[in-house]
């Protein structure tokens, strides 16, 4: 008996340090990916931080989703209402762990649709684990149901990659053509407003200009008389 607790203790020990292990590569992921959707490179932060803070994460993301079904039985919720509630908590949650993420002088308002996407496939793939993948594991073997077990895991780890890949890239690529559009904005209306100031501004008279419009129309150049007016104007032989 006690040689069974003293090995429960040892495996307790193995199984926190490989999980502690497979934080800190599933945070170096984390990091290298969002590096890469948002184009920034971020300050170094300590592995082992991020492990434990990643590990954290999942554990209180798992223990949210193994105890919304049953507070949802207790309180007697419907299961559209379950849904909603447990979509908008894993967004919640979602949010604020790509907020802790590189994203470059963007806001952290700009992680909240890749927050949905990931909100909406998790939900979608624990459904999908609750209605097909757990009736048909209960109907196979001991040696293919370990297997189906392994393969359904790596599934779901594969799917959630990819979900994540996902929602960093489109957060990164909606916020950059929200900045460019507000720029285009703001050049356009920059230019709109130069204009307007173009057309209303008219040069003023100096003094210069009113002596000229004072003398100028009453100034004329001496003109020659015509060979006629001379002819004229001459005193003629003496009677």
């Amino acid at each position: 008996m006690a040689a069974s607790e003293h090995g429960r203790v040892w495996f307790l020990l193995l199984g926190a340090f490989l999980t502690v292990w497979a934080g800190r590569g599933m945070f170096r992921g984390f990091r290298l990916v969002s590096e890469l959707a948002w184009r920034a490179r971020a300050a170094p932060y300590s592995s082992l931080r991020g492990s434990l803070l990643v590990t954290t994460f999942g554990l209180g993301f798992l223990m949210l989703e193994s105890l919304l079904p049953w507070l949802s039985e207790t309180l007697g919720v419907p299961g559209f209402v379950h849904f909603i509630l447990g979509l908008l908590l894993a967004a919640a949650a979602f949010s604020w762990g790509l907020s802790l993420l590189p994203r470059g002088d963007a806001p952290w308002t700009a992680v909240i649709p890749g927050a949905i996407v990931l909100g909406v496939g998790l939900r979608l793939l624990g459904l999908a684990a609750s209605t097909y993948f757990a009736s048909r594991l209960e109907h196979t073997s001991d040696l293919y149901g370990s297997l189906s077990i392994a393969i359904v895991m790596m599934l779901y780890l594969f799917l959630i990659a990819r979900l994540f890949v996902a929602a960093q890239f489109l957060n990164a690529t909606l916020h950059r053509r929200g900045a460019k559009e507000q720029l285009a904005m703001w050049a356009s209306s920059a230019i709109f407003s130069e204009r307007e100031q173009g057309g209303d501004h008219h040069p003023q008279a100096g003094a210069t200009d009113d002596v000229v419009g004072q003398v100028g129309p009453d100034v004329h150049p001496a003109e020659a008389d015509s060979p006629d007016d001379a002819a004229q104007d001459r005193p003629g032989p003496p009677g």
